[in-house]
C-alpha cells in the first residue's frame, strides 16, 4: 500500500555539538491510501478497485533524527521512525483489528544558505 502522509512532529535535542546532533521525538499522521495490491495464492487484487481497505488512516510515530556537519555550510543526517495505525484499516466485519505498522529510515542532505550569504574579508 502507498499512502500520501501528513506528519506533524515534535523533536527534542537531546545531543547539540558543533558537530553532531540527536533528536528523538514524537509524531501523528494522517494518511490517504493512493494505492495498493493484495496477494492472496496466485490472485493479485487491487485493493482500492475491491474496496478491501479503508483510505483514511491515523498514525502515531516515535523518530529518532541525528545530524552531523561536514562544513559550516554542508550537513548530513539520519533519521529513523516507528509508526503503528491507531485506526482499524480493513473493510471486513471479521473481529480482527487491522493496523498499518510503519518503518522508515531517511537519509538528508543540508545546505546553509545563511552560511553561503556572508561576506568574506
Amino acid at each position: 500500500m502507498n499512502y500520501l502522509n501528513l506528519n506533524v512532529a515534535y523533536l527534542y535535542s537531546i545531543l547539540n555539538e558543533r558537530v553532531f546532533s540527536i533528536q528523538p521525538g514524537v509524531a501523528i499522521s494522517g494518511g490517504y491510501m493512493l494505492n495498493g495490491e493484495q496477494e492472496i495464492g496466485q490472485m493479485r487484487l487491487n485493493i482500492v478497485e475491491e474496496e478491501s481497505m479503508k483510505r483514511f488512516e491515523v498514525s502515531a510515530m516515535g523518530i529518532v533524527n541525528t545530524t552531523a556537519k561536514i562544513t559550516s555550510s554542508f550537513s548530513i543526517g539520519l533519521e529513523y521512525r516507528f509508526g503503528i495505525g491507531l485506526n482499524h484499516i480493513e473493510n471486513d466485519i471479521n473481529e480482527q483489528m487491522t493496523r498499518n505498522l510503519y518503518h522508515g529510515v531517511m537519509l538528508n542532505l543540508g545546505f546553509s544558505l545563511q552560511t553561503l550569504n556572508k561576506a568574506r574579508i
